[in-house]
């Protein structure tokens, strides 16, 4: 009895954590949210396009069908945003560009992930 008891601690307190991680995740999508709001307000030069690109972000990610693309597209736009960063650093390495441009391609989805499990947590 006193295994199962300790167990099932066990297991919520590794739930709890979890959960915690999980929602950690949810700054990672505001942030990306909220980026994708600035680069509009600057460039169609109105807040109000930003504003509009912030809350249609927040909202697609709420459409199951549409989720897995959008978090595709910013997954592919890290790996690239990092493959230009390290190919800035080092200009004269040609395999550390890719490496990062696959690794930050990983942490984005694994992060988008964790996001879509928090989201599911809660339904």
């Amino acid at each position: 009895m006193s295994d199962e008891r300790e167990f099932s601690v066990r297991r919520a307190a590794t739930q709890v954590q979890r959960a915690g991680f999980n929602a950690g995740m949810v700054k990672f999508l505001a942030f990306e949210a909220m980026t994708s709001a600035v680069v509009a307000g600057i460039h169609f030069k109105s807040w109000t396009w930003g504003l509009g690109v912030f809350f249609g972000v927040l909202l697609l990610f709420s459409v199951e069908g549409v989720k897995p693309i959008l978090a595709g597209i910013y997954s592919i736009a890290w790996a690239v945003i990092a493959y230009m960063v390290v190919g800035a650093i080092a200009p004269t390495e040609r395999v550390a560009p890719f490496i990062a441009g696959v690794a930050g391609l990983l942490m984005a989805l694994a992060a988008h992930q964790c996001f879509f499990q928090w989201q599911k947590d809660f339904q």
